[in-house]
């Protein structure tokens, strides 16, 4: 049984990685192909930089999408491309990268690796497996997890609380993966569909709760203001 579950998981990473290698081949390729075609395709009533940014936008996300080269380079290459091409001025194309959300994420990821190295997610999750109400019932695991998003989310930035809850719904599936372990039950979280559930929970359960106060993200201020502009 052992044997056949290696050769498995060996069958899935082989298919992983041809995959992963055809869908690079393909973007690298489609991604310039579509931004020449979109670059000299006549679009009428679309100003000239509004054109070639449509251009440049299509190979940006191409290229996000089939990862032919990292993301953090695609990234880069968007708006780099925008000041070579000269649709936009290098200070306007730039500017955002010192946004102070950017700085939010960076503290949040900052604060959820600290978490990881030093063990602290662990002992949050076994410190939720550990309550009474919860005990080993994967459902209420499940709802003491969003529940913690949630409250936290109403509190602090929804993407700040994902970030730092990140790290914590790992140490929980590993803590998951470990007892099971020990019964005699071993299970790949990377195909596990309760892992699956849980950080889509996370994920989920902080935007849910960000909505209860006013600090739930950046752009919330705008969301604010459509009420008062759909009333006025």
């Amino acid at each position: 049984m052992e044997t056949e579950n290696q050769h498995s998981a060996e069958n899935n990473k082989s298919y992983g990685d041809s995959f992963d290698r055809k869908r690079r081949i393909i973007g690298a390729v489609l991604g310039p192909l579509c931004a020449i075609i979109i670059w000299f395709l006549p679009i009428q009533g679309l100003p000239v930089p509004a054109h070639q940014l449509l251009a440049i936008m299509a190979l940006v996300s191409i290229w996000w999408i089939t990862e032919p080269v990292a993301i953090p380079v695609t990234s880069l290459l968007g708006p780099t491309l925008c000041v070579v091409l000269g649709v936009v001025s290098m200070e306007d194309a730039f500017r955002n990268f010192a946004n102070p959300i950017i700085f939010l994420f960076m503290g949040s990821f900052l604060i959820a690796t600290a978490m990881i190295v030093n063990g602290l997610d662990k002992r949050i999750a076994y410190r939720i497996i550990s309550m009474k109400w919860v005990g080993d019932s994967p459902r209420r695991i499940f709802l003491a997890i969003g529940l913690v998003c949630m409250i936290g989310s109403s509190w602090v930035s929804n993407t700040a609380t994902a970030a730092m809850m990140f790290p914590i719904a790992l140490g929980l599936l590993e803590a998951i993966r470990e007892m099971m372990a020990k019964n005699g039950k071993e299970i790949d979280l990377t195909n596990y569909k309760y892992a699956t559930g849980v950080m889509l929970m996370v994920a989920y359960a902080c935007s849910i709760g960000g909505v209860f106060t006013p600090n739930w993200y950046s752009f919330q201020p705008h969301y604010n203001g459509i009420p008062r502009a759909a009333c006025s």
